[in-house]
């Protein structure tokens, strides 16, 4: 195959620059253009290094997208086609620091040089550093790990009177340990600092890495000395690892809370327990223990465990209290709570008693630990999540519990995880600098742009969605290791279009915004945002990653709203042209009335539009009812709604509602073409009573409990229908105003109110509740037992 030029390349490879790459070389090139080849060698081996990104810039064109290839096995590569020109090369490679050909030394600006037509370079050396590493623990004065502590290395001044320099930064995670990488041969100091925190107060920081100044708490330096000048300076060789290197905070954990209300030392009322593993039954030792009580639900008094978890409280006042217990790696915990995180039960003290063998169980949080590769070459600095899905507005959203950066080797650890089922995902978005000092978010997306692919996000083991990837299961305390993921790269591609405004003109700041179409992805998503020209009504989004997303413009001309969302799908391709024309916001008139004489509170009534469909991205709209009955809400974008009333007291419920002639009483608003006539809706003061009690499995009553009135499945989709109750300390409940009709009861300490408007989630559990009809003026008393929670997939 002939090659015919610098055109066919662009085509061919979609790059901007006129050379391309190949490894290993072509047979034929083009008679013009060179070939650059060379070795990248570990500058303290000799050997060569492998998976080295080689970056070729010509210097002669900043705007030429650079090409990018990775050595073999031995550290060789080959650039063809290059056409004539003066070049820059660098080579970068995680644990090493990067360089550039003809620097006299590390992260130093390199010499460009020139390449001539057909000229061949073949014994190119670049040579690069390899990087040391800390690492170690930290520990509490009672010798057991600390989690969120800050730990630094501290550049030793290398000219007499100088300062050291910040080098990097770590928090520990929740073994204590910590590894700080990316260090350049040299003397360095460590120091370790952690924040006070009050016994209510659960540390789950993740290990993260970060350049700003560590503020408050209490700070030592290796070896466990107050000063640097009396500290120890560690030495790091080039591709040195210095381990153990532990050091011990003079801070028992946690600070136990003031006790405002202890009694006085001729007190004798006591509190005696011990604080066990939920699920293997041993001692916790140095649990932090806590009597809560009063009004205001405060911590009165608190302690720590012993070695055998044991624990004593003295001199309390009589009264009625609940006691908890709190421990690095396991979930808070209250003594009778029938689950972790719930309520414990009551108990009451006289004065001068003592309640003997009280008991806590903690239960153990679960860990996820890997590594993010890719192509078996680690990626420090990936950003990893573990993802579960909750519920909000009756929606499903998968949303993350916690997250964690990959270090040097490409190793994450996810810990601080309660029992459940987690999705993995992992990311990329630039890399780091020699120091171990994270890029900037310019710099980073910089970066990001100028390769050829990106990486994007990947879930385990290796699905580009949710709906295709592998859930992994946490028992509690479970450590799931081994998880590792390959980064998925792919192509992103420029949106551009133009904004279309009625009045002909966009004053003042104008912005699109794309948005995932699919709510259950918008996991802390970032948006992907740009400006509208205010003249031309253009924009442009240079980088987006293929998928199903929705175009979203607001904007006011001073009086008068303006939207417009818009479907798009991205591909491969590049989505221009797009046009978006701004559409004005409706003004929905409506009046509320009582079905007979009643006497209607209407201004503590407020009447709601919540919308509805796919790819909805905010716009709920809600107004006050007037003294008159009527209404007004302003703003309205054009689209489904669903019609609801706050505020109804008593046996009041909405009977009926008509947009203008249309029965809206239980189906949605259709505003897709305009508002045909006004909002009628019609209340009635002869809503169903449902009273009840729920008891547990000893039929005890449950206070606390919260108690839910699903309707029947067709109408499920209704959310003024539902209704919720919580139970009193008698385990008694009460439900009023409700529309006639079918319906199911159901009672738990455990479900959210926004997972029974879940048909998925419902169905789960939909046989366990209890039916009953609803008639208007109706009156039934029932008895529920508890359900557990359900397992959200």
């Amino acid at each position: 195959m002939k090659i015919l030029g610098c055109t066919f390349i662009l085509s061919l490879l979609a790059f901007s620059s006129c050379f391309a790459q190949t490894s290993p070389p072509q047979t034929e090139t083009s008679s013009k253009n060179a070939t650059v080849a060379g070795q990248v060698l570990n500058a303290v081996t000799g050997g060569g290094v492998a998976k080295a990104q080689l970056t070729l810039r010509n210097a002669g064109k900043q705007s030429d997208v650079p090409v990018r290839i990775f050595s073999d096995a031995s550290g060789h590569f080959v650039f063809s086609n290059v056409e004539p020109g003066k070049y820059q090369l660098r080579a970068e490679r995680s644990q090493f620091m990067s360089a550039e050909y003809g620097a006299p030394g590390s992260d130093q600006p390199g010499t460009a040089f020139s390449v001539a037509a057909a000229q061949t370079f073949n014994d190119i050396k670049i040579k690069l550093m390899p990087q040391g590493v800390i690492s170690g623990r930290i520990f509490g004065a009672d010798g057991d790990p600390l989690t969120g502590a800050s730990v630094t290395a501290m550049r030793a001044p290398s000219i007499a009177g100088s300062s050291a320099s910040l080098a990097t930064r770590v928090m520990t995670n929740d073994l204590g340990e910590y590894r700080l990488y990316g260090l350049p041969p040299g003397r360095y100091y460590v120091s370790a600092s952690y924040r006070l925190r009050m016994v209510a107060e659960l540390p789950s920081a993740p290990q993260s890495v970060s350049s700003g100044p560590e503020k408050g708490g209490l700070s030592k330096y290796y070896p466990s000395v107050q000063r640097m000048d009396d500290a120890t300076p560690l030495d790091v060789a080039p591709g040195g690892v210095l381990t153990s290197i532990d050091i011990t905070l003079p801070i028992m954990g946690l600070t136990p809370a003031p006790s405002p209300q202890a009694g006085g030392e001729s007190s004798k009322t006591t509190v005696q327990g011990q604080v066990v593993n939920a699920a293997t039954g041993y001692p916790v030792p140095n649990a932090h223990v806590e009597l809560r009580g009063g009004e205001e639900d405060d911590v009165l008094l608190s302690t720590i465990a012993d070695a055998s978890g044991n624990f004593t409280l003295r001199n309390i006042l009589p009264g009625s209290y609940r006691l908890g217990a709190s421990h690095n790696g396991f979930m808070y915990s209250e003594s009778g709570a029938r689950d972790a995180g719930q309520p414990g039960s009551t108990f009451s003290l006289a004065a001068d008693q003592t309640r003997e063998g009280v008991l806590v169980k903690l239960v153990p949080l679960g860990v996820i630990t890997g590594r993010i590769l890719e192509e078996d070459v680690p990626l420090p600095n990936a950003v990893v999540m573990a993802l579960h899905w909750t519920f909000f507005n009756g929606k499903r959203q998968l949303v993350m519990a916690t997250r964690a950066y990959a270090n040097d080797l490409g190793e994450y650890r996810l810990y601080g995880l309660p029992p459940g089922r987690y999705y993995l995902s992992a990311n990329y978005r630039g890399g780091m600098l020699g120091s171990g000092i994270l890029l900037s978010q310019s710099q980073a997306s910089a970066s990001e742009n100028e390769q050829d692919g990106n990486y994007v996000a990947t879930y385990y083991p290796d699905a580009l969605s949710v709906a295709e990837a592998t859930p992994l299961e946490l028992a509690p305390g479970n450590v799931l290791s081994g998880i590792d993921l390959a980064l998925s790269k792919m192509r992103k591609v420029r949106l551009a279009g133009r904004v279309i405004s009625p009045t002909g003109h966009l004053d003042g700041d104008v912005t699109v915004a794309l948005m995932p179409r699919e709510a259950a992805v918008a996991v802390k998503f970032n948006g992907l945002n740009a400006a509208v020209h205010a003249d031309t009504g253009e924009f442009e989004i240079p980088s987006v990653p293929p998928g199903a997303y929705v175009l979203a413009v607001d904007w006011s001309d001073g009086t008068q709203w303006y939207s417009a969302r818009k479907p798009v799908d991205v591909g491969r391709k590049p989505v221009e042209n797009l046009v978006v024309p701004l559409i004005p916001a409706l003004r929905i008139a409506g009046r509320l009335q009582a079905e007979d004489d009643s006497n209607l509170d209407l201004p503590d009534l407020q009447v709601s539009l919540e919308p509805r469909g796919e790819g909805v991205i905010g716009g709920d709209a809600s107004v006050s009812v007037k003294k008159d009955g009527s209404f007004n809400i302003d703003n309205v974008r054009p689209g489904r709604y669903q019609l609801s009333v706050s505020g109804l007291t008593d046996a009041r419920y909405v009977k009926a509602a008509y947009l203008g002639e249309k029965d809206i009483t239980r189906s949605d608003v259709d505003l897709t073409r305009g508002a045909a006539g006004e909002i009628k809706i019609v209340v009635s003061a002869a809503g169903g009573k449902v009273d009840g009690v729920v008891l547990d499995d000893q039929q005890e009553p449950v206070k606390t409990a919260m108690v839910a009135l699903v309707p029947e499945p067709r109408f499920r989709d209704q959310n003024q229908l539902f209704k919720f109750v919580t139970t009193d300390q008698n385990g008694k409940f009460s439900l009023r105003g409700i529309a006639p009709g079918q319906y199911k009861a159901f009672a738990s300490k455990e479900i959210d109110p926004d997972s029974y408007r879940d048909p998925e989630t419902v169905a789960s559990f939909d046989g366990l509740g209890q039916a009953l009809t609803v008639q208007e003026n109706g009156a039934q008393s029932i008895q529920l037992t508890l359900i557990p929670a359900p397992q959200i997939r």
